[in-house]
């Protein structure tokens, strides 16, 4: 099923919208009022495959993913990087907001990267 939004030209917001299957193609004229928009066109996701991708995504995310060697090391190199950045920042940097700001997304710039890391799948 696909969804069929239009704009008028020159128009920021849509204001046309139409709802089509694979057995009823989409038709510009079928729509009243509508005709000469530019339309752009969405496919509609069933519930039941979002679900599950919902699902799937928190099962990844929320299960204990054992790390091989490899992943330890690239886990380390992160830490280790990201500890030279912290260095960096600590000498260039006098007490303020702004450090503290960098720092915390040194911090979560590791974390991030230790989750992809953490969750790839082998």
């Amino acid at each position: 099923m696909k969804i069929f939004i239009g704009t008028k030209e020159g128009d920021e917001f849509p204001d046309c919208f139409s709802i089509y299957t694979d057995e009823r193609p989409f038709d510009e004229s079928l729509v009243p009022g509508c005709f000469g928009y530019k339309w752009k066109e969405f496919e509609l996701v069933p519930v039941e495959k979002e679900a599950k991708s919902v699902m799937d995504s928190l099962e990844k995310r929320f299960t204990y993913h054992k790390c091989d060697h490899k992943q330890i090391d690239d886990m380390n190199h992160i830490r280790e990087m990201a500890e030279k950045l912290a260095v960096a920042i600590e000498e260039s940097c006098v007490d303020s907001k702004e450090k503290d700001h960098a720092n915390y997304h040194v911090d979560s710039a590791v974390f991030w990267a230790n989750a992809e890391i953490s969750r790839r799948r082998k």
